[in-house]
Parts: structure tokens; sequence; C-alpha cells
């Protein structure tokens, strides 16, 4: 049933889009208009400067999506009410365009985002550049500098096109994550009459993102204690046990809680845009890593939903026969993208006096690892909303066969992990496309341009500061406080160490200490097996063809980074949306839960800008009192617990 209450027998399988997703469709409102081709190639540009800029700094600077998306709104509509209409001509020809073809509508609004913000992360292979000049002292040619990282920033989108019609035409494929751009656009965009005793989406998105970000400066600004709290802790000040129970930051987070929204959802992403399923299979792996592995010292039915359907030439929903108003990307397009580029890449590895050590087999392996796991990583991503990188299989693969070549090592590795990632977001792109009506060719235009802009910008800016700061990245040579300490490339350069010059060899197989850990390939090659089996032994119960194999074996790959405390509180926050308010208040859930998400995340954006470049620049870090410490007071969980070990400000146990 629609939301008018008449039958539809297309409409999409998934509630959650059902839910969200206008079932309706304007193909009158204009997408490659004027506004776009100013505004997306400009601030293209700025992001990947800005990003580039600081990844060499000690402190690494990063502008959110969402506060990009707010700025296009604000300068789309200003031009869209100060420009002026009639039309103009290109001189020489019999193209004209309109400066100003209308209001800023909400197709042109994703499209411009799209393009302004497809490169904001920077290009992957300019780490390698930047070690091979910097930690190894070898010369780089600028032009196969150039060729290497656009042809890999480009190689991608030739994949993509080949599983479009297995991840963005199948109804299965929902994308989690792009309900929340489509919500927030919707909210934008969409008269809505104010409900009686209510309020509109937009009035509550604004609420919402209001009330966060003033909050945000209580656990971000004045009081960050309030980031880890554990009841443990507090009430056992004096004991090491009840300390390392407890602690949320250093031990197993038993009662321990989060009041800080970044610290919920910081490393684990937004927990109201996980899907039940995603929440219950991360925590099993959280919990079985932490409390039973430690101590002791399927994707099935989704993939075969992504190939159910492979012999169709079409998926049948609403959304696909909505979008069969518009002109498909011919398949050439991207066929022409995968040659030239896997070309281009040869060319300049073998050629230029063979620079980056990586040969032309190299190249065509990676191309081969990417066309093996694009699908199931695809699937993946857009069903429970998680993303697994082929960073650690290639490092191995090419470290067995190629060892102690450092910087093919380091090739390798970013061509599997730039083209499988590109792949995978021009397709999650183009899915927000298919939600939201817009023109395929228009976004194929939109996505590449917005990747050849950054490019050339990201590799410019990096180019630039290795010419000319001197001693850069060198923190031996540089003076007390230089801010270019370059982190992210010293951390590049220890993995081309690690995988390149050592070689997995020594670490793990054969010769290593740690060849045990690959008796972990053979666990995750079989237990996708036993529980497909077990769906099949046992049909009644539902639960089993939901558990996730994947999902649960990274369960707890963010634990060093994020702690316990960010575990708990990230599982109760997703529990108490996705499960309890899904089932007991489904319209609500379905009109608020994505804004709300949207929300609360542009209000922690905005208070980390604001107070990172006023107060904090200024080095005024909040008044001095117990609140201000960022650890969750249980000092005592560092404390050694092996019997004898005497440490400095701890009891000797």
């Amino acid at each position: 049933m629609n939301r008018d209450g008449d039958e539809i027998t297309d409409e999409s399988p998934i509630e959650q889009v059902r839910l969200t997703v206008p079932i309706t469709d304007d193909p009158t409102l204009p997408t490659l208009t004027f506004r776009t081709w100013v505004l997306g190639p400009l601030i293209c540009a700025i992001l990947a400067f800005a990003f580039q800029f600081s990844i060499y700094r000690q402190n690494l600077f990063t502008i959110p999506n969402i506060c990009v998306q707010i700025l296009i709104a604000i300068l789309g509509k200003s031009m869209a009410g100060t420009l002026p209409s009639k039309l103009v001509k290109v001189p020489g020809t019999s193209w004209s365009f309109s400066m100003n073809p209308g209001p800023f509508n909400i197709k042109e609004h994703v499209l411009l985002s799209i393009l302004a913000t497809t490169g904001s992360d920077g290009a992957f292979n300019i780490a390698t550049l930047a070690v091979r000049k910097l930690y190894y002292h070898k010369y780089v040619n600028f032009w196969p500098g150039l060729l290497m990282i656009m042809t890999t920033q480009l190689l991608g989108y030739g994949f993509a096109g080949i599983f479009m019609k297995f991840l963005v035409y199948n109804p299965y494929m929902w994308y989690p994550f792009i309900l929340l751009d489509v919500s927030f656009y919707r909210a934008l965009h969409e008269v809505e009459v104010r409900p009686k005793r209510g309020i509109t989406k937009l009035q509550f998105f604004v609420v919402v993102s209001v009330a966060s970000f003033a909050y945000a400066m209580i656990p971000g600004y004045f009081f960050p204690s309030i980031g880890a709290l554990s009841v443990v802790c507090l009430l056992w000040k004096n004991s090491v046990i009840a300390q390392l129970i407890g602690s949320g930051r250093n031990g197993f987070g038993i009662a321990s809680f989060s009041f800080d929204w970044n610290v919920i959802s910081g490393f684990l992403s937004n927990p109201l845009a996980f899907p039940f399923s995603t929440i219950v299979n991360t925590a099993i792996g959280f919990i079985l890593m932490v409390y039973i592995i430690c101590p002791i010292a399927d994707v099935w039915q989704q993939f075969k939903r992504a190939y159910g359907n492979s012999n169709n030439s079409t998926f049948e929903d609403v959304h696909n026969r909505l979008m069969k108003k518009y002109n498909p990307i011919p398949q050439w397009w991207f066929y022409a993208i995968m040659v030239s580029t896997i070309g281009l890449l040869i060319y300049s590895c073998e050629g230029f006096g063979k620079q980056f050590q990586l040969p032309y087999w190299g190249i065509l392996l990676s191309c081969l690892l990417v066309m093996i796991f694009i699908l199931p990583l695809g699937v993946l991503s857009a069903t429970t909303g998680q993303d697994i990188t082929l960073s650690v299989a290639s490092e191995l693969l090419i470290g067995y066969i190629y060892p102690g070549k450092p910087i093919a090592n380091m090739v390798f590795r970013d061509l599997c992990l730039s083209t499988n990632y590109h792949a995978l977001s021009f397709i999650s792109d183009f899915k927000l496309a298919h939600y939201m009506k817009i023109p395929p060719k228009s976004m194929f235009v939109a996505q590449t341009t917005g990747t050849i802009i950054s490019t050339l910008a990201s590799f410019a800016t990096s180019w630039w500061l290795i010419s000319t700061v001197e001693n850069i990245c060198e923190q031996e040579k540089l003076p007390k406080g230089s801010p270019w300490t370059c982190p992210q490339m010293t951390a590049a350069y220890d993995f081309s160490v690690i995988w390149g010059v050592i070689g997995p060899k020594r670490m793990f197989f054969p010769d290593g200490m740690y060849s045990k850990l690959y008796y972990f390939f053979l666990i995750g090659a079989i237990t996708p097996l036993l529980i497909w089996v077990l769906s099949k032994l046992f049909p009644e119960k539902g639960w089993i063809k939901s558990i996730n194999i994947p999902i649960i074996m990274a369960g707890a790959s963010a634990l060093l980074a994020a702690g316990t405390v960010s575990y708990w509180s990230w599982i109760f926050v997703g529990i108490v949306f996705n499960w309890i308010v899904y089932r007991k208040y489904k319209d609500w859930w379905g009109r608020y839960n994505y804004l709300l998400a949207y929300g609360l995340d542009l209000g922690v954006a905005f208070q980390v800008l604001s107070t990172s470049m006023t107060l904090q620049m200024s080095g005024v870090y909040g008044v001095n009192w117990w609140g201000l410490d960022v650890e969750d007071h249980c000092p005592l969980s560092q404390c050694p617990t092996a019997p004898g070990v005497s440490t400095e400000g701890f009891p000797v146990l």
C-alpha cells in the first residue's frame, strides 16, 4: 500500500525505503545548471586543497559533508534570488544558458553536493609520492606521478558500471546511510503543511541541530568528563579490579556510558542509520572479542538477493519504473574508462624509469582482486551500512608475491583501495540519484568532473608543499612547534616498511611469530557456510538468516580507537531507536528518525568547527576543574595486573 492507501504492487521491498523515499518524480527540474557549474567545481577544489594541505600538518582538518550541504543550500538559494534569468548566448556557438533557470531545487542540490564532495577526502596514491620522495629520498617525476594518481582515482568508475545492475537497480540493495541524505534533502526542499499540534520536518531538523550544537558545547568544551562515565569506578574508587571492569576507556566498560554524541557516533558512525540486525551482529562481535576471546588468552542471504535476479534485464519496483524516463549511461563509457586507465597506469609504472616498482602484472592483479571482492563488499555496504576494505588482503598478497619492494606494496595497496572505494562510492551516489530521480548521465558527468578537479587540486597542493616547505615531514630537522610533522605520511611510511620491507613472511607465515592468525582465514571461510546450512536445516528459525559473519568478525575493529564506552553507548542508542521506537512508533520513526540522526551530527560538527577555529586556536580550553579531564576517572584501570610488577603511582598486586 502507498501512503494514500492505494495498492501499488511494485513498491520497494524494504520498509525503511518505503517510509523515507518519495514515489513521485518531477522530470522538469533542471540539474546541470549554471549554479551547478559555478559552485560545484569551486567548492570541490577548495575542499580538496584544504584536506591535502592539512594532511601534512600535525592536526588533520576536515569539513564534514553535512556542513558543505548546508553551505550549498544557502549559496544556491542566494543565487536563485539574485541572478537574472535571461538567456546568455555562448559566443561563436548556438549554445545558450540561463544564469537563473528557476528556484534552487532538490535535484540540483543533490547533484551539486555530490560534485563538490566527490574528492573531499583526497587522493589515495599521493601518500606514495610523498613517502618515496620524503622518506626514501628518491626522485619523483611530475608527469608519471600525476598520471598514476589521476588514473587510480578514475579506474573505479569503470568497475562501477559493471556492477550497477546488481548494486543500484536491485531494490534489495537499499544503503541505510543514503536514507539520511534523502530525509535531509526532502526536509530542506519539500513544502510541508505543519501538522496539528506538531512541527514540520524542517522545523524538527532545525530544532535538533540547534539543540545538538548547544548541548555539544558541554561535553566538547566545559565538561568533557561526561564523554565516559563509569558507575563502577565512581562506587569503587580504590579497587583495581573494579576499575578494570568498569572503565570505558581502558577496561571492559561494564556500566559505563557516554553523554557525548561525538563519542557515541564518532568512531562507529551514526547508530540511528543502521538496521537493527547490523547493530545486533556488531554487538555480538564486540562481546565475543572483548568478553570471551580476550579473557581466554551471512552475508549469504543478501548475496543471494544480489545475484538472484541477475538473469533478468531489469528489477521492477517503483523507483526503477520512474527512472525509465531518463536515458541510461551507455555501457561503453565505463569500458572506455576502464581500458584507458589501465593502459595509462601500466605506462606510468613501466615507463619513466619504473619509479613506482610495480610491474604491469601487479596492476592487472589488483584489478582482478577488485573484480572478485567488489560485489560481496558492495552487498555488505548496501544491506548493513558497514564497509570493509581490501587493505590487509592487498598488503598480504603483494607482500608474499613481490617482497622487498615497499613502494610497489604501497602502489598495489592504494590501487586496490582506491579502485574499490571509488567504485562503491560511485555506486552509492548513483543509488542516491536513483532515489532522488536524477538523470544518470548528469550524475556521471558530475562525479567524473568532481574527481578530476579534486585530483588536480590535491596533487598540485601536495607537490607545492613538498617542493616549498623546508624539511617537511622530517621532525628532527623542523623547528620546535612546527606543524609540518606529517603524522599521516609517517603512518604510510611505517606501513610500507612493515608490509614491503619486512614482509608478511617474516611477520606471519612461515617465519613469523603470528602465523596462528591465519587460522582466522579458515574460520572466516567456513562459518558463513555453516550459517547457510543451519538456515536450511531450521527454516522456521528466521533469526538464523540474520546472522552476518563479516559484521560479527569486524564488530570490534574500532575498539582500540573507540574504547568500550563508545560501543556500549552506540549499541544502547541503536537498540532504542531501531528496535523499540521502530516497532512501537513506526510513523514517528519514518518521519523523524533520519532527520534526528542528521541533526545530531550537524550540531556536533558545527560545535567542533566553531570551538577549534575560535577558542582552541587561541589557547582557551575551558575552566580548569576536574570535569575537564577527558578520561573516565578510573585511574587504577591502567594499573599493571601481573603479580609483583611495580609501577610508580599504582599499587603492587
